[in-house]
């Protein structure tokens, strides 16, 4: 464990989650995070991306012409070599016929009573028709299935699903495919304040990491994010067109790759972290191996440099200020485990070492 000073004597607002990290329709899953298989550039990219992920619950998107045949075959066995739980969607469909219709498809191809439910009304931003999937879920919830449904982040929508029976509701943060993150703070921590005993999960619109560690900072039990088939490198091409100048890094691998290719003239670059290690399947966690162009940092005069906290103690106790008061004000959530007894630190420590926890482990005497 490690004290902090600066939250000494403060009543900062922790979320105290239980030893798995989310539940789901009476079922834990020590995942908060939920990963689509969509659109990655092969069927070996997106078995590496879900197994590198640690998702516990895969989003399949039905479609008929996929359900049977070689192609059909080969998709569905390699998730079933991933071992992970299938969340069967009805993306794409249109009217609240054609949702119960492919929900109840999914509930006889795959064995389960949960659907995560769309029934979208704009073609170009793939927004809910909510009034249709009010009604999509009230029929599909009298039929015994298990609602997840994705819809904006309207607090009346949110407690009409509610009152239909939905237990889980799937908010998006901003469009599909927008990738802006989290466009409408207030609503999404609205409806988490208005329905604390609802299992909230942001479902579309990240375009980054931080921007799924927003949604649990505001309380969020969960996040969605999707496959993409373009590199890296194509998506840092448009996110910045004339190139970056300051890249601030704490992952490494071909994130940072990527932005050797794209980096402009000058660019300096600041090294915080190195994810791609720490969280590689193999290895110690201590060495994150990179191949760069050293021609190309050489021909734009590239400067790369580490930094660490321990360089700047002012800048860190400033941090660590901020934070407490952000968690006073309830701005930020911290999740917390809290576990009963000494005589548990020990299978505590080991669970944390699995990957079991999210947040900070907390032994209570």
């Amino acid at each position: 464990g490690v004290w902090v000073p600066a939250f000494a004597g403060t009543t900062a607002r922790f979320e105290e989650t239980p030893r798995t990290m989310v539940t789901f329709y009476g079922k834990s899953f020590p995942s908060r995070l939920l990963i689509g298989t969509a659109l990655y550039a092969s069927p070996a990219i997106m078995q590496n991306a879900i197994r590198a992920s640690g998702a516990s619950i895969v989003t399949v998107s039905l479609r008929r012409e996929a359900a049977g045949g070689k192609t059909g075959d080969a998709f569905w066995s390699l998730i079933r070599e991933l071992g992970v739980t299938v969340l069967p969607n009805t993306a794409g469909c249109r009217s609240v016929r054609e949702a119960v219709t492919t929900a109840k498809l999914a509930r006889e191809l795959f064995g389960t009573p949960w659907i995560k439910l769309e029934v979208i009304a704009d073609n170009d931003t793939l927004q809910p028709d909510v009034v249709g999937l009010v009604e999509a879920a009230t029929v599909l919830i009298k039929d015994g299935f298990e609602v997840f449904p994705y819809c904006t982040e309207d607090f009346s929508v949110a407690s009409r699903l509610v009152e239909a029976g939905c237990k889980v509701v799937m908010p998006w943060a901003a469009p599909i495919g927008s990738a802006k993150g989290i466009t409408n703070r207030d609503a999404l921590k609205l409806l988490r304040d208005r329905l604390p005993d609802i299992t909230l999960v942001v479902d579309a619109g990240l375009g980054a990491p931080s921007h799924a560690a927003q949604a649990l900072e505001l309380g969020y039990d969960a996040a969605v994010i999707r496959g993409t088939d373009k590199s890296f490198v194509a998506q840092l091409r448009e996110a910045a067109p004339d190139g970056i100048d300051v890249f601030l890094d704490n992952v490494g691998g071909e994130q940072l790759q990527a932005a050797v290719a794209v980096a402009r003239e000058h660019a300096r670059f600041v090294i915080t972290g190195t994810l791609s290690g720490q969280l590689a399947a193999a290895g110690t966690g201590r060495v994150a191996p990179v191949v760069l162009d050293s021609t190309q940092i050489l021909l734009r005069k590239i400067t790369i440099r580490g930094y660490s906290a321990d360089d700047n103690p002012e800048a860190r106790d400033e941090w660590f200020r901020r934070l407490a008061d952000w968690c006073r004000s309830g701005d930020i959530a911290l999740p917390h485990v809290v576990i009963d007894g000494l005589e548990q630190a020990t299978l505590a420590l080991a669970d944390t070492a699995r990957g079991r926890y999210f947040g900070m482990v907390v032994i209570r005497l």
